[in-house]
């Protein structure tokens, strides 16, 4: 019964130093803080399905301080062609989609502030959409005996130096996993890209995988945001297909 007692009283003390709940990240109004104390964290997506969705991350701090939670005059605008669309809060950023997902568009984001604080613009042109071949949701590729091979037209651009390229690959019964290489329009998946979990290997599980790769430019950051941060369009795409054992 003593050590019954004793089991009990190290679990509670233990229990006690345990957190209750997730803390909520703490926020601030935008009237409180001028355009050189924030952080910008600004994104552009398109998934292929003709539009692109624009997001904007805000904070005092960097990207793990303190939300920006805009107060009236403040509002974020994005300019897209003759397409525009003010971004609305979701969540702890402020998101809009527009209906072009050419690549070469040039896509501006404004942060439009009232006369005593300062405006920041900045922007990005999306680079070219693509296609993956070589994947469908009829495909098996066993992960122990085959490699997976698919393909896409590389960038037509003259200039793609600031094109960066990259993909991840995930499902149910794998680890995910990640890479980055040259947008030459082919990339083969074998061996250790395939990371499956004990369980997937020991019960010769199967699972539908999805391969996404991305075709990333940054932009043009306005200085004005004091505290740094960064613009970046992407066109991703994603294609499923089953991994067997």
């Amino acid at each position: 019964m003593k050590k019954l007692g004793w089991l009990v009283s190290v679990l509670a003390s233990v229990a006690s130093l345990l957190p209750l709940g997730c803390k909520q990240q703490e926020t601030v109004d935008s009237d409180a803080i001028r355009t050189d104390g924030m952080y910008a964290d600004m994104e552009v997506v398109a998934n292929g399905g003709g539009d692109t969705t624009v997001t904007v991350f805000l904070a005092v701090g960097g990207d793990d301080g303190t939300i920006v939670e805009l107060a009236s005059p403040d509002k974020l605008v994005c300019t897209a062609g003759d397409t525009k669309a003010t971004l609305k809060a979701s969540g702890d950023e402020y998101e809009a989609t527009l209906g072009t997902d050419d690549g070469g568009t040039e896509f501006v984001i404004d942060l439009v502030r009232g006369d005593e604080d300062e405006n920041a613009s900045c922007s990005v042109v999306i680079p070219d959409p693509f296609k993956i071949e070589g994947a469908t949701s009829d495909l098996d590729v066993s992960r122990a005996s085959d490699s997976l091979t698919v393909t896409w037209d590389p960038s037509a651009e003259e200039n793609s130096d600031d094109i960066h390229m990259s993909w991840t690959l995930d499902g149910d019964c794998l680890f995910e996993t990640e890479g980055s290489m040259n947008d030459t329009g082919e990339l083969t998946l074998e061996g250790e890209d395939f990371d499956s979990t004990p369980l997937a290997d020991s019960d010769e599980e199967s699972c539908t995988a999805s391969l996404c790769i991305q075709r990333l430019r940054w932009g043009r950051f306005d200085d004005a945001f004091g505290e740094g941060g960064n613009i970046s369009a992407i066109q991703r795409r994603c294609v499923k297909f089953t991994s067997t054992f």
